[in-house]
């Protein structure tokens, strides 16, 4: 195939997910998607995942690397009792800066035999404070590279009036400020994936936070008229979050039920535990 240039020179697409240990759930079909359209757009496509990664192909990829050892977990969940604990103390936050540099390390290792130049995109679907400092961090030690670097955010920090939101707000902002000081690449890029969410990040004031929609494959858009007979499915897909509107699931059970229509076969196909509980209360 031709693939797109910059100077004659190909453009290489580099989808970073280093959560990815496996070729299934929604983060896998998100990843993939996005490099199918990226080859399909002419980009030389690379992926970097965890080391535990399962597979050694994958469709539409044309380089794959397993070299992260840690996951965005690993990373999230200590950081959270680390800050909380030097909040009170008002002491430097050092675990921050620690799992910055060890992403910064492992981001190094698995860039380290790709041929870089300036003009490749990297995508980062998937990563929080940590690793958006390691990014910060590898860019200073690599200024020759020029990369253009694109990251998604996909949780919320806003989760009520109680401490442990006001601890994501800081650790996040600290992430930005860290990472807005010490980046040297070509340009970066903020998402999220939805509305709600990229006004919330906006409102922290260090970048605009642009609203980046989730793709989707052909055969999910494909609409088939419904003849009254067969089941209906309705089907929510996607996390237990405010802004993706499963706390109006139970409405919707509510709603058909009471529209008489109780031939129909729901199924709701949840990612995470919450979506099974609110339907049962």
């Amino acid at each position: 195939m031709e693939y797109a240039l910059n100077n004659n020179k190909v453009i290489k697409f580099i989808l970073i997910d280093h959560s990815l240990e496996s070729n299934g759930g929604h983060h896998f079909d998100y990843s993939q998607r996005v490099l199918e359209a990226a080859k399909y757009l002419g980009y030389k496509t690379i992926l970097l995942a965890n080391s535990k990664f399962q597979t050694n192909a994958v469709n539409g990829v044309d380089v794959l690397i397993k070299k992260f050892d840690h996951n965005y977990w690993q990373y999230r969940n200590p950081l959270i009792k680390t800050f909380i604990k030097h909040l009170f103390y008002s002491q430097k936050i050092s675990w921050l800066n620690f799992e910055a540099l060890v992403f910064a390390k492992e981001l190094k290792e698995s860039l380290k035999n790709i041929d870089l130049e300036g003009g490749d995109l990297i995508f980062m679907p998937m990563l929080g404070a940590s690793e958006l400092i390691g990014v910060g961090i590898f860019s200073k030690l690599n200024l020759e590279m020029g990369l253009h670097w694109n990251f998604v955010f996909r949780r919320s920090f806003n989760l009520g009036f109680g401490l442990r939101s006001i601890f994501e707000r800081r650790i996040i902002s600290a992430a930005l400020y860290k990472f807005t000081r010490c980046f040297r690449g070509a340009s970066a890029n903020f998402y999220t994936d939805t509305e709600n969410l990229s006004s919330e990040y906006s409102k922290l004031g260090f970048s605009e936070f642009m609203t980046l929609p989730v793709p989707v494959s052909d055969g999910m858009k494909l609409k088939e008229k419904w003849d009254g007979v067969r089941p209906l499915r309705i089907v929510y897909l996607g996390d237990a979050r405010d802004e993706k509107g499963y706390q109006f699931l139970p409405q919707l059970v509510a709603g058909v039920r009471d529209a008489g229509l109780t031939h129909l076969s729901i199924l709701f196909f949840n990612q995470i535990y919450q979506v099974a509980a609110i339907l049962n209360q």
